[in-house]
């Protein structure tokens, strides 16, 4: 009697349900994803989920320039390669490379200007298109050549920033009103290149951490409940360290 009431408590925790939970400072996009993978592992459609795996955050993210880009390359190799030297330095595990548009993770590309938001009429110097789809690009960032009024250049920081902005959505990251962080963004020319703050670093650590779970989980059809965002402290008196 004992080892039949054993034997049924092991069996109910082995299909007791993995939980999961996003952490704060993680986009929509990134949530909603989460939310449709969960809900595949409930309904056991193992293959949407696996499908559906594949478009998460990974700790190897490639950056290609779209093809009517190509002469604006230069200025994405000078942004990257200050990107790459700092996330390994302060992320190690995590890569990034260059790699064909068609098969790159990140796709950016350069226009001579965009149209003002529609909504609150006020200049747009870049945007950015998240998808799941597996043949489109996780991430595609388009940039304006030029900003501000009267219109000027586009500069080496301006790329950075965006481009580190680019990384930070392509890793389920949320945009952030702190100056200055991985994050932060502006439609006007950057004064500082953004830094990869503590708090960011946290909820990279903690998406990847997630990833894994739910890669776990769906290789073992396993079901998964409980998707809810965490609530996290943001203080830290760590000093952060500059992306580029």
């Amino acid at each position: 009697m004992i080892a039949t009431t054993i034997l049924a408590a092991a069996i109910l925790q082995q299909e007791e349900p993995t939980a999961v939970s996003i952490p704060a400072g993680t986009s929509e996009f990134f949530q909603r994803v989460v939310y449709r993978l969960v809900d595949h592992t409930q309904n056991g459609e193992w293959g949407e989920a696996q499908e559906l795996l594949q478009t998460l955050p990974d700790n190897e993210i490639t950056i290609g320039v779209a093809a009517d880009s190509k002469q604006h390359q230069v200025k994405v190799e000078g942004a990257v390669g200050s990107l790459k030297e700092r996330i390994a330095k302060y992320l190690p595990g995590f890569e990034i490379d260059f790699a064909e548009p068609e098969s790159a993770d990140i796709v950016a590309s350069f226009v001579e200007s965009l149209p003002p938001n529609a909504d609150t009429k006020e200049q747009v110097s870049a945007v950015f298109f998240e998808s799941s789809d597996q043949t489109d690009p996780r991430v595609e960032a388009i940039l304006a050549l030029k900003r501000e009024n009267p219109a000027t250049p586009i500069r080496s920081q301006d790329v950075h920033n965006e481009l580190a902005h680019a990384i930070g959505l392509s890793l389920g990251l949320a945009r952030t009103p702190r100056y200055g962080e991985m994050m932060y963004r502006a439609e006007t020319h950057s004064s500082v290149m953004v830094s990869l703050d503590p708090a960011t670093l946290r909820v990279i650590r903690q998406v990847d951490q997630l990833s894994n779970q739910l890669k776990e989980a769906v290789d073992k059809k396993k079901e998964c409940k409980n998707a809810k965002p965490q609530i996290t402290d943001k203080q830290t008196k760590i000093s952060p360290a500059p992306v580029g």
